[in-house]
């Protein structure tokens, strides 16, 4: 049960992330460069001021996988974009 709540809260709040593209009139990879850079700063500064949250994190070999992850996601992202721009943001919601 807990699973559907979790994907009904996921879906609107990826609904809201699309907004500020709307609102910028920025091309959309410049935009998606910009948002991913403001993630990785936001990540970078969390990380500096908590070091309690990331104290118990050993590196593992899997985790390079995300790297491949990350850059799929940045490539589906710009995608998405781009598909909000063409079909209008009335239509992106999941």
């Amino acid at each position: 049960m807990m699973g559907y709540v979790y994907a009904i809260i996921s879906s609107l709040l990826i609904s809201l992330y699309i907004v500020p593209r709307k609102l910028s009139q920025h091309p959309p990879l410049v935009f998606s460069l910009l948002m991913s850079m403001g993630f990785a700063l936001g990540s970078i500064i969390i990380y500096l001021l908590f070091p309690g949250l990331h104290a118990q994190e050993h590196f593992s070999w899997s985790l390079l996988w995300s790297a491949l992850a990350g850059i799929l996601w940045a490539t589906s992202f710009v995608f998405f974009v781009t598909s909000i721009d063409r079909i209008g943001l009335a239509r992106s919601n999941q």
